[in-house]
């Protein structure tokens, strides 16, 4: 009986030991558990911060298509804004051919006012009425509208009353 109770004891012991060696098993393993939610949980976040970079990734790709393509529409704005330029230029450069060939036309007649405050055409060659000279007998006192006058007296085309012409 005694081998009995010796091996009883020792054999208490053991289950003991074993108890404890498995709650200390258990509690590393609860430990360890967390540590793996908590490694899943940070995996997660580090996942969802990945998807949130990536997007801004795309974001700013897409903005750079966007500015790309207004670069490329300002730089067409800007080729027909010097086309038409040019062509403003160009139209300004004949106006002001047609003026001076203008003046140089018109420097060859003299506009006096008469007492009856008529406008009188006189070529400038032969100070007479331009009558005569190919324009028809209504030429020969060519009567302009009073704000043709005006405006040609702004101009100093027209010698004030009394002035000699």
């Amino acid at each position: 009986m005694k081998v009995g109770t010796k091996t009883t004891t020792e054999g208490t012991a053991i289950v003991e030991a074993a108890g404890k060696a498995f709650a200390e098993i258990a509690g590393v393993t609860a430990i360890t558990s967390r540590e793996v939610v908590d490694i899943s949980t940070m995996m997660k976040v580090q996942k969802d911060e990945a998807q949130r970079a990536a997007k801004s990734v795309d974001d700013i790709a897409s903005i750079a298509e966007e500015t790309a393509s207004a670069s490329e529409e300002s730089a067409s704005s800007t080729q027909e804004l010097t086309a038409s330029m040019e062509d403003m230029t160009a139209r300004a450069q004949s106006l002001s051919e047609m003026a001076i060939n203008l003046q140089r036309i018109a420097s060859r007649f003299k506009i006096i006012e008469n007492e009856q405050r008529e406008v009188v055409v006189h070529s400038a060659r032969s100070n007479a009425p331009l009558a005569g000279k190919g324009l028809g007998a209504s030429a020969q006192n060519v009567k302009l509208p009073s704000k043709v006058q005006e405006s040609l007296k702004k101009r100093g085309l027209v010698p004030q009353k009394g002035a000699n012409a």
